[in-house]
């Protein structure tokens, strides 16, 4: 798992805000040591230069985040997807008979309850709470093959087996953007290898003009690894930008009302 989500994200932040401004003092650094030796300028060199770096960071930036907040919206919809499949399956198990009707609702309330509480487990732990649902999805399963074989007739039992099969569907596609459904570790890494370029012509730039404005300095750093902290949160399942879970919760209280 990439490093930045076994990472708490102020860590991310301040990380990131320590790699900017020790690439932006690498190229003033230089760029000081180039303007002291007599008879050269690079000064129009370096302009060019750092102006294609910046505009091939701006894209990455901006290629970047729409794949983070891409990734954001799937877990968003699949959350509602999720709640309205386990609404429907709820309602229709109702017209099951006792104590399969009992039984389902039990379950779907511990499947809904775990599910709102995964952003609380450790890191650890999401290998226990998965195997948890397969157990719920097992049992659900096995109590619609029983009573399909007690009582073949039942009215709803296939529209209830429907639900359930949307449900595990769904169950595991969310599962596979919860696990892979992340930002390439490649994409990070030219992420900030651009950083570093581009910070490192910046700073170079004005070491070559010998003036430099310590505020804007940690303005542009504090800026930039404000934008890299969004983007990490978006693409992080349990950032500090989660996905609403009202549509659970409601769907919670409806089961544990028994209405």
């Amino acid at each position: 798992m990439t490093l930045f989500y076994r990472l708490p994200e102020w860590a991310c932040f301040i990380a990131t805000l320590i790699f900017v401004q020790i690439s932006h003092e690498i190229g003033f650094r230089i760029g000081t040591m180039r303007r002291l030796k007599p008879g050269e300028n690079p000064e129009t060199a370096a302009g060019t230069i750092s102006g294609v770096a910046i505009g091939l960071l701006a894209f990455m930036l901006a290629f970047t985040f729409n794949g983070a907040s891409n990734n954001h919206d799937l877990r968003k919809d699949l959350l509602i997807d999720e709640a309205n499949i386990v609404r429907t399956a709820y309602q229709r198990s109702m017209q099951l008979p006792d104590p399969y009707c009992a039984n389902v609702r039990d379950l779907l309330r511990e499947y809904v309850d775990i599910r709102l509480n995964m952003s609380q487990h450790r890191r650890g732990n999401f290998k226990q709470v998965f195997d948890r649902m397969k157990v719920i999805q097992h049992d659900l399963w096995s109590t619609a093959l029983e009573l399909q074989k007690k009582e073949p007739n039942t009215p709803m039992l296939g529209l209830f087996t429907e639900s359930l099969n949307e449900l595990f569907n769904l169950n595991a596609k969310r599962s596979n953007a919860f696990l892979q459904g992340r930002i390439s570790i490649i994409i990070w890494i030219v992420l900030y290898f651009l950083t570093f370029i581009t910070m490192t012509m910046v700073g170079y730039r004005i070491g070559l003009h010998g003036i430099r404005s310590t505020f804007m300095e940690i303005t542009l750093a504090l800026a930039f690894s404000a934008v890299l902290l969004l983007i990490i949160t978006l693409d992080h399942p349990n950032g500090m930008l989660k996905v609403d879970p009202r549509p659970l919760a409601d769907v919670l209280k409806i089961l544990g009302s028994g209405s």
